[in-house]
């Protein structure tokens, strides 16, 4: 049955998909305006460095309709292609339990990004004192007390501090999937391996039971190529979270700021725009709602 749910997510894809490609398709007109889909298939959130002060400023149907638009082809084709991965797997619970984790993913996500969208906003330098002996020097007492100035107002006028962000696709949702898979995998590979060690603690062994011991031992492997793979993908996220998150810096003079950041060449690039944190929200709570599944139902 979930296979019927993965074909339903991506046909509710295609309208804003075909939308932003009806040039190249030779259609006359899209099927959605541009107009439609920034208002209904886009959220927007607003953040401040309180996570409490966080709003939605987009409509709130947004915070499921995001997940059916996607900023261009390749998007929505990587997106596509791991949830018909995950969402056809033998380990993926019937319709009613992909949709619940798929959509808890959504949300989790947003909750994950704008989470981390709060701490981006907190300030994270520890301003100094600093001997003025140059005009570099005397450039960045000045700047530090501009930045001082300008915290203080943002603090007493909650406003000018927001900022607003904006997601869409399934991405998170993608991510859920996977976090339940890992639980179920999981359980699985215990089972698998009780098993196992069952059948070779016998003192006898017909035919029937060596080819049990051979399925188990496929099934072993298979369980952990495919786990090896969801770390792969969720140590990506992790990686791209630290390497975004800011590093408190000392005031240093001007060149020298340019010279270590000549320097410094990260063997990593990512994309800022992406919601790795909104990944890792999803996971977390595709996770959680399998694990109250395998305890509880």
């Amino acid at each position: 049955m979930s296979q019927y749910f993965v074909l339903g997510v991506l046909g509710l894809t295609l309208p804003s998909l075909i939308s932003q490609n009806y040039h190249e398709l030779g259609l006359a007109s899209p099927p959605l305006s541009p107009g439609f889909i920034s208002k209904s298939m886009l959220l927007r959130i607003a953040v401040t460095p309180s996570l409490a002060d966080v709003r939605v400023v987009s409509p709130l149907y947004t915070l499921v309709t995001h997940a059916f638009h996607h900023r261009d082809v390749r998007h929505w084709a990587s997106n596509a292609y791991a949830l018909a991965v995950v969402g056809t797997s033998d380990t993926t619970p019937g319709f009613v339990s992909t949709f619940a984790t798929f959509f808890g993913g959504v949300l989790g996500g947003v909750v994950g990004q704008a989470a981390w969208a709060t701490l981006l906003l907190r300030p994270r330098d520890q301003l100094q004192p600093s001997k003025l002996g140059t005009f570099a020097d005397i450039a960045d007492s000045l700047a530090s007390a501009v930045r001082a100035t300008i915290a203080s107002v943002s603090d007493a006028l909650p406003f000018l501090r927001e900022q607003h962000f904006v997601l869409c696709g399934m991405s998170a949702g993608v991510y859920a999937l996977m976090g339940a898979e890992c639980v179920a995998l999981a359980v699985r590979l215990t089972a698998n391996l009780r098993a196992l060690a069952r059948l070779q603690n016998r003192p006898y062994r017909d035919a029937a039971a060596n080819a049990e011991i051979r399925r188990l031992k496929d099934a072993i492997v298979g369980i952990l190529s495919t786990a090896i793979g969801h770390a792969v993908a969720l140590g990506s996220q992790v990686i791209a979270v630290a390497s975004l998150w800011p590093q408190p810096q000392q005031p240093q003079p001007f060149a020298l700021i340019q010279q270590q950041q000549q320097q410094s060449q990260s063997p990593f690039v990512f994309d800022e725009s992406v919601g790795y944190a909104a990944h890792l929200g999803g996971f977390a709570v595709g996770l959680c709602m399998q694990l109250v599944r395998e305890m509880f139902l």
